[in-house]
């Protein structure tokens, strides 16, 4: 897994298709995500329901018993921070590679050897996995189906995407929760976790709205020839909107990325906050980007780059810190007191 992933994974390089999604049924809770459905059934037994991102239509239905002591290669960054959440970390047996790992117990778990580093699921093996005892693999869906699916099923080790990455609304993406709730058998706590969150994020979101300017927002960077921006009903794009910003590419369709021209940004409507580079440094932006100097919102850079492994572990479970980040740039004046939580200004 290398860093230029990371980036890409945040501006949603992957796909550039439409979230369609409009069978999700209600599962009784507050229920936001449109991607999954959690059905609580007797004895800590669920039925999980996972819709295609593209199309909507139910792509898996998965029974999960929650009565039992689990063992989980979890190859999704954000899936280990929603462990971390519960205190449940010692159901998980594998991660990625342990220099992407912010928290101290997994990585200290690591060094003991009770938990081991696996490779990324497009090259992660099926003898390898069986070697290591594991009976439930989470992974990502960034591209096709988990190789060797069907053999790992058949010998009783599940495969879970977590489609997250591919919610349209960032609370919709914290939900996700839930299902390390019920695999842990921990779905009261993971039900109420949930719903701090969503408190804690429409206050800040109402605050917002008391701003009386709405300045224009740029998000992505230059990867090869392309920049990659998230598209207009992406979780980014939402979260910029209930910021009080206004994204110059809200009206863009898809709940992944577009692919932009370098002549496309510097011909775009001028910016007040470029956020999201991949950076640590304005001299790391240029060598990459040679004319981001160009672009208006140059002097007004922010991101997450000097506290990525936290960035990637807690966002999706922690929306209210991005989006109070995001406050804090755009509009300081409302938020006067305290600190960023994952964002820092590029200098």
């Amino acid at each position: 897994m290398k860093y230029i992933l990371f980036l890409s994974l945040f501006v949603l390089l992957s796909c550039n298709t439409e979230n369609t999604s409009k069978t999700a049924y209600k599962s009784g809770n507050q229920h936001i995500s449109t991607l999954f459905d959690l059905e609580e059934q007797e004895n800590k037994q669920y039925l999980l329901k996972i819709f295609d991102p593209n199309s909507g239509d139910v792509e898996r239905e998965i029974k999960i018993d929650g009565s039992i002591p689990h063992k989980v290669i979890c190859l999704s960054m954000t899936s280990l921070g929603m462990f971390v959440a519960l205190d449940q970390r010692e159901q998980i047996i594998g991660i990625p590679e342990v220099k992407y790992i912010y928290d101290a117990e997994v990585r200290n778990s690591f060094d003991k050897g009770h938990v081991k580093s696996f490779p990324d699921e497009s090259s992660i093996g099926a003898e390898t996995i069986i070697e290591s005892g594991a009976d439930i693999v989470l992974y990502s869906g960034f591209g096709t189906d988990f190789p060797n699916a069907e053999k790992l099923e058949r010998l009783g080790i599940q495969t879970i995407p977590i489609y997250d990455w591919r919610e349209n609304n960032p609370l919709g993406k914290a939900e996700w929760i839930k299902i390390i709730g019920a695999l842990c058998g921990k779905s009261d706590d993971a039900n109420t976790y949930f719903d701090t969150v969503v408190t804690e994020y429409n206050t800040l979101k109402q605050k917002a709205e008391t701003a009386t300017e709405k300045p224009k927002i740029l998000s992505g960077n230059l990867i090869g020839d392309t920049w990659w921006a998230p598209s207009g009903e992406s979780y980014v794009a939402q979260l910029i909107k209930d910021a009080k910003g206004e994204y110059i590419y809200s009206t863009t369709k898809g709940t992944g990325s577009i692919s932009l021209t370098m002549e496309d940004i510097l011909n775009a409507p001028e910016t007040d906050y470029w956020i999201n580079p991949g950076f640590e440094t304005k001299k790391d932006i240029l060598a990459n980007t040679p004319l981001a100097n160009r672009i208006p919102s140059y002097n007004s850079i922010y991101c997450y780059s000097k506290k990525m492994n936290l960035f990637w572990e807690k966002s999706a479970i922690e929306p209210q810190h991005v989006l109070e980040d995001l406050i804090r740039i755009f509009h300081p004046e409302l938020l006067k007191d305290g600190n960023f939580y994952f964002y820092s200004k590029i200098n």
